[in-house]
């Protein structure tokens, strides 16, 4: 694929899910709950809510026939144009062999095949290969449904993982491993069942050609300087990262199982390997037209934002299924994202013209800001006027309760000898069972939610919604599909998690101790599970008191 990397990639190599967060999967709905505690300092969690809470496993696979189009259905029938009903099977249109996209059909099935066809004894691969397994496969990654599946996943499933520039994209360009991620994550969001259904038979396989592509690893022989290199290595991280994601949500109970706690540290290993300090911008107050470089500029950003949302997921897996953390707040030296509008430019002079905008704002930093200098800042007792306004400028993204304000517990309590653990919600979930936590080191982590509070509040108050100038993502729905990707994911919704921190600690706080009697203090058995019963338990616990 890169001339210049140490090792040709080929076409022909025979080497060579759903995160989304729709409204009735959210853990509860920040109408109901955060403006009652922001105004009036009280919760009106229900009964009723309480008993919508879903498990991991009742957001997936459980979102069957019905449910999906109503989460599209505000997009119109977006098949009539392609010829498809809700009902009917794949069809192929156009002969294959005639599609550009052919070549990509042809190494997917060729790399499935071969992973199929030689899996080990012990491999967790059940599918047999056949030849109407071979043609399943081939109509299934046809040319056509590549684009179909892939127009879904920009749709739907980017909004909340927006780390794949969009205007760059080229799908013939792009590794095969990573479009058939994508596939499988977009026709899991398909109205006709059997796409859906497909998917999920061929999931284990590609999972297994995506961490065992020659590119992935943290141990692989490629150069993670050269630069040729390093843009095809992240490609196979994202893939890596995008399967984790559809197992986690769409797999059987043993995929999801490995996918949190085996297939994440792989991903996390290569992350560490790539290295957090090397995503990074630099400094960008030098840059002129003349010498601004697009494509290096959206590299550096895709990886700061993959390596970003990769502690989302590790915070999605301890708060869903009370799993130990993988990353550590000092590794955290990675940039925070960049203005969406800056991403999201169709041109060079566009993004360059945003970023002029960004970079002269008057409440912009002087300096780059990484996720860690936001956590020192952010964990300071009294943050003046001037620091406020910075953050306010920051966006859904950065500001985003899931992907932050867990790194800053950590960093709150590594300063004070306790458990080392990487994000607010781990902090919180791991320190219950910890007989050395300080009152002193609890105030601490008070000022952080203060503090969080006020800049979340004020961003809100906010006449125009901008971030350093720069237009921030539409909240609601476009009425034309073709816009949908450029919307704010489930980070504007970021209140909840703050609210849930609050409840933790309010909890913490109140009994100051272990307790065999308080549902907040888990027993070892109850960490990696599948459901969310520690977390309804808990809720539950908080609505009787």
């Amino acid at each position: 694929m890169h001339d210049n990397c140490a090792k040709a990639y080929t076409s022909n190599s025979p080497l060579g899910p759903s995160w989304s967060i729709p409204d009735f999967a959210t853990i509860f709905r920040s109408t109901d709950c955060i403006d009652d505690e922001l105004n009036n300092g009280e919760s009106s969690l229900s009964d009723e809510k309480l008993s919508e809470v879903p498990s991991w496993d009742d957001c997936g696979i459980v979102m069957d026939a019905v449910e999906r189009p109503q989460l599209l259905s505000s997009h119109g029938n977006i098949y009539l144009d392609l010829g498809l009903s809700a009902d009917s099977e794949l069809t192929v249109h156009a002969p294959l062999d005639t599609d550009p996209l052919s070549p990509l059909t042809h190494e997917i099935v060729g790399r499935l095949r071969e992973t199929i066809s030689h899996k080990p004894r012990n491999s967790y691969i059940t599918l047999q290969w056949s030849y109407e397994v071979e043609n399943q496969c081939l109509e299934f990654f046809c040319p056509e449904n590549i684009r179909r599946f892939v127009d879904l996943y920009w749709l739907t499933w980017y909004i909340h993982w927006p780390v794949i520039h969009k205007s760059t994209f080229q799908i013939s360009e792009t590794p095969c491993t990573l479009i058939a991620a994508m596939v499988l994550i977009g026709a899991s969001y398909s109205t006709i069942p059997h796409d859906r259904a497909i998917a999920r038979t061929y999931c284990d396989g590609v999972e297994e050609i995506v961490f065992g592509d020659e590119y992935f690893g943290d141990s692989t022989a490629f150069s993670v300087l050269n630069a040729a290199c390093l843009e095809r290595r992240l490609r196979s991280l994202q893939a890596a990262h995008a399967m984790c994601l559809f197992q986690a949500w769409e797999g059987a109970y043993i995929a999801k199982q490995r996918a949190r706690r085996h297939r994440f540290g792989l991903v996390v290993a290569m992350a560490r390997e790539l290295g957090f300090a090397h995503a990074s911008h630099g400094d960008l107050g030098s840059l002129t037209e003349s010498n601004f470089n697009w494509k290096e500029f959206i590299l550096k950003e895709e990886l700061i934002r993959t390596l970003n949302y990769m502690v989302v997921l590790d915070c999605g897996f301890i708060i869903m299924n009370n799993m130990p953390p993988r990353v550590f707040v000092s590794e955290l030296e990675a940039d925070l994202a960049c203005p969406e509008a800056c991403f999201q430019a169709t041109s060079a002079s566009e993004c360059f013209s945003y970023l002029q905008v960004w970079l002269s704002h008057p409440s912009a930093s002087a300096g780059r800001i990484s996720i860690l200098d936001a956590v020192e800042q952010l964990g300071r007792k009294d943050m003046d006027w001037e620091k406020l306004q910075v953050f306010t400028h920051l966006g859904y993204l950065n500001l985003g309760f899931f992907a932050m304000g867990k790194v800053i517990i950590l960093h709150v309590f590594q300063q004070t000898h306790l458990p080392n653990f990487t994000a607010i919600h781990s902090i919180i979930f791991q320190i219950r069972s910890s007989l050395c936590w300080q009152i002193q080191s609890i105030h601490m982590v008070r000022n952080w939610l203060r503090n969080w509070r006020t800049i979340w509040t004020l961003q809100g108050l906010s006449n125009t919604a901008e971030a350093f100038g720069t237009p921030l993502p539409p909240r609601e729905i476009p009425d034309n599909p073709e816009d949908r990707w450029r919307n704010a994911g489930f980070m504007k919704d970021a209140a909840q998690f703050w609210l849930l921190a609050k409840i933790l600690l309010d909890n913490l706080e109140r009994n100051g101790h272990p307790s065999p009697v308080n549902p907040f203090f888990k027993k070892n058995e109850d960490y990696d599970q599948a459901s969310m019963k520690h977390l309804k338990s808990l809720l539950r616990s908080f609505r009787s008191q």
